[in-house]
């Protein structure tokens, strides 16, 4: 990768989250959330000491919401306690 192609890259991922400011369209999901169907897709279960049962320990992909109206589930890994 050279410089030019990664200073490109960041101001194409400006340009995208712009627009997407002006169109309402935001991102969603943070590892350490809680996961909720209506918004994330289990990729993966992992046991992690010191997490919460089902936080998200990684996010693969964001997911975006368009006002109330999700776009795009982000899809995550999740926190499972030993049983």
């Amino acid at each position: 990768d050279s410089v030019a192609s990664r200073g490109l890259g960041d101001v194409y991922k400006r340009q995208i989250n712009k627009r997407f400011e002006e169109l309402e369209v935001v991102s969603f999901t943070k590892p350490g959330d809680i996961v909720n169907p209506e918004l994330h897709d289990a990729l993966m279960m992992r046991t992690e000491d010191g997490k919460d049962e089902n936080e998200i320990l990684e996010v693969f992909e964001k997911g975006y919401r368009y006002k109330d109206k999700v776009i795009r589930h982000a899809k995550v890994v999740v926190n499972q306690t030993p049983s």
